[in-house]
């Protein structure tokens, strides 16, 4: 798996392996290409292209 995110208007949590990739997900305005972890809430979540 290269991407997993679940999200909530309260939490999102993410578990992304994007490096190898042009593309990124967009949360709450912030890319993210790799790592685990918890953010802010969202109603919404991206795949954009890297660095745009």
């Amino acid at each position: 798996m290269i991407a997993s995110v679940g999200y909530t208007a309260d939490l999102t949590d993410y578990n992304l392996s994007l490096d190898d990739t042009p593309f990124a997900i967009e949360v709450n305005g912030e890319q993210m290409t790799s790592g685990q972890g918890k953010t802010d809430g969202t109603d919404e979540v991206d795949l954009v292209p890297a660095g745009s």
